[in-house]
């Protein structure tokens, strides 16, 4: 994936929890008026035995280290329907980092082809 200069992306820890429920709360309230989730649901979702956290879960980060965007993907058997979850912290929006979150998921994404039955269409969520 190619991050504009001063962006890395990296795995996401356990640590990670809180500012990812920050950043996608931020959202939610300036949407809905209300934030949608806790650090717990992204501690259970990583989780899930289902998602390899190195090859499905993300964090993208600031040269500092400031959290500023989120990446996951979930499939379960028959891995033919992929979501894919990507945001941006509001205030580092309009920089690139969207497109940048969108074409990596799909790049990940792919490797569920290969875990659908053969001929069947995988469709990303």
């Amino acid at each position: 994936m190619e991050l504009v200069p001063g962006y890395r992306l990296r795995p996401a820890l356990d640590g990670d929890a809180e500012a990812v429920a920050a950043i996608v709360n931020a959202e939610s309230e300036a949407v809905l008026g209300t934030p949608i989730v806790t650090p717990t649901v992204f501690l259970e979702l990583w989780s899930r035995p289902s998602v390899d956290r190195s090859r499905d879960v993300a964090v993208v980060e600031t040269g500092a280290g400031e959290l500023c965007g989120y990446l996951c993907l979930l499939a379960e058997p028959p891995h033919t329907a992929v979501f894919a979850i990507g945001v941006v912290a509001l205030p580092f929006r309009g920089r690139g980092l969207g497109a940048a979150i969108a074409a990596e998921n799909e790049r990940r994404a792919r490797r569920f082809v290969e875990l659908a039955p053969v001929g069947e269409r995988v469709v990303i969520h």
